[in-house]
């Protein structure tokens, strides 16, 4: 289905997010080899994206490719990697695009947990929550209460004490 729809549209920026959805479900199959290919035209797309894309994909930047290629890599077991694409990804967003900024740094939160760095990832997970809270986006609000569980036998480090104290006390 995803292929017939590459071969019927015809904006580069709509193209790119078909190839990262693509894989995206590939790497959650492990194909890592096709997934790799499927980010590699992706990423090739969106640079040659010279018109407006449609309405439904205008949200599409290279800010949103670096973190779903991360998230890819985290679905293949490449954490180190997967941290560099969604860090990249979050320094390139713009402020106007804030609520995107907490699910992003939510990402990067999860991968930094993932990795052991238990202190930064609590720190990235508290600045995610406040951005979320203030901005009432409740998916990314969930996402961090659904990581809590994996903080708490790291209870005794400061920075998880405060993220847990604000999760708590929301």
């Amino acid at each position: 289905m995803i292929d017939q729809a590459l071969t019927r549209t015809h904006d580069s920026t709509a193209r790119s997010l078909l190839h990262l959805r693509k894989a995206r479900a590939l790497a959650m199959n492990g194909e890592a080899r096709a997934c790799r290919r499927a980010l590699d035209a992706a990423e090739h797309s969106l640079a040659k994206a010279a018109t407006t894309p449609p309405a439904w994909c205008a949200w599409m930047s290279p800010a949103d490719l670096a973190v779903d290629s991360g998230r890819c890599l985290i679905e293949l077991g490449e954490t180190r990697p997967a941290l560099h694409q969604i860090t990249q990804g979050v320094n390139l967003l713009p402020d106007a695009r804030a609520k995107t900024r907490a699910v992003f740094l939510t990402y990067q939160a999860e991968t930094l947990l993932r990795q052991g760095e238990v202190d930064h990832s609590a720190a990235t997970a508290h600045e995610a929550l406040l951005l979320a809270q203030r901005m009432g986006a409740s998916r990314c609000t969930r996402q961090i209460e659904a990581l809590a569980p994996q903080y708490e036998p790291h209870h005794q480090h400061h920075d998880v004490q405060q993220l847990l104290f604000t999760l708590n006390a929301a």
